[in-house]
């Protein structure tokens, strides 16, 4: 489905190029023009948001390159719910993995890695996701037990460490601190007790 789609519900119309003259009417070939006009300056406007978009991003990030054998960490961002309200799982920080070893490059942005047998996700990854290793000591590679097969890591509450309420919307809606399996302390986050029923019904803290 198209962004139009979505937004008017049926698909856009045909656009056919503007041929001089094509029109015996006047005013029509005039609103032609006036049409394919508008289409330039909107593709126009679109490539410089795209450029500058662009320019913004790279602005953040360095230049990436790894060779077979090298040896690198993941970084993996914990799953997030967007089914339920009141998560919090956007501030937990994403968390490196490794070390690996890099077996080939699949392109220029991928790469593809050595992992564990019991690794249940894609082998691939964006060099976004992967830092070079310098050192010498030997590292056990391993990955996170909960993982999902998009290679996020899953969240499971291991405790309630404190409870407030909270203004929301006009409600009082009570909310606990949880401190999540495999996690510092200090990546607990604050959860809706509402929600929480919902997403982990067996959690009995």
């Amino acid at each position: 489905m198209t962004p139009f789609e979505a937004v008017y519900g049926q698909k856009p119309p045909l656009h056919l190029p503007y041929i001089a003259h094509h029109s015996m009417v006047d005013q029509v070939d005039r609103s032609l023009q006036a049409r394919e006009s508008t289409i330039r300056l909107l593709k126009h406007y679109l490539q410089l948001a795209q450029c500058w978009m662009k320019a913004q991003a790279n602005k953040k990030r360095s230049p990436r390159k790894f060779e077979t054998g090298d040896l690198v960490f993941v970084k993996l961002q914990p799953y997030r719910q967007m089914s339920l309200k009141g998560h919090s799982y956007h501030k937990l920080n994403p968390k490196y993995f490794g070390l690996f070893k890099v077996l080939q490059k699949v392109s220029t942005v991928a790469y593809q890695l050595e992992l564990p047998p019991h690794g249940k996700i894609h082998h691939t990854f964006h060099v976004s996701q992967l830092k070079k290793y310098i050192g010498n000591i030997v590292v056990v590679p391993d990955l996170p037990v909960s993982l999902s097969t998009h290679g996020h890591i899953v969240l499971k509450p291991e405790a309630i460490l404190d409870r407030q309420s909270v203004q929301s919307r006009g409600k009082q809606v009570d909310q606990v601190l949880i401190r999540w399996f495999n996690c510092p302390e200090e990546d607990s986050t604050w959860m809706d007790t509402h929600s929480l029923s919902q997403q982990f019904p067996h959690f009995s803290p």
